[in-house]
């Protein structure tokens, strides 16, 4: 019998995961009715369903994680200001073509 690399199948959970991470980062942006959202106001948006993914405490969603499901898709966090405070987080904008 073959040999099966996890690393495949890793590769493919991230993926699957990166295109699911997509949509409900649209839902999100949509739902805050913003163009900007911190990091942490992110996580905290895709947390908001109970169902999501993105609740579990296995393999919780950190920045960290955040950004690698995104790089795939060549979208980084960027430094921003959000009510006068500086943070890292994204724009709607850097979406738009993933989105398309």
């Amino acid at each position: 019998m073959p040999a099966v690399s996890c690393r495949t199948s890793d590769r493919a959970d991230d993926d699957s995961r990166g295109l699911r991470l997509l949509a409900d980062v649209r839902i999100v942006f949509d739902r805050l009715e913003v163009d900007r959202l911190a990091t942490a106001s992110l996580i905290e948006g895709l947390k908001a369903d109970e169902e999501s993914p993105w609740v579990d405490d296995h393999k919780p969603l950190t920045p960290e994680r955040l950004a690698r499901y995104l790089r795939p898709f060549e979208i980084r966090s960027t430094q921003m200001k959000i009510a006068g405070v500086n943070v890292r987080g994204f724009c709607r904008d850097s979406f738009a073509d993933s989105w398309a």
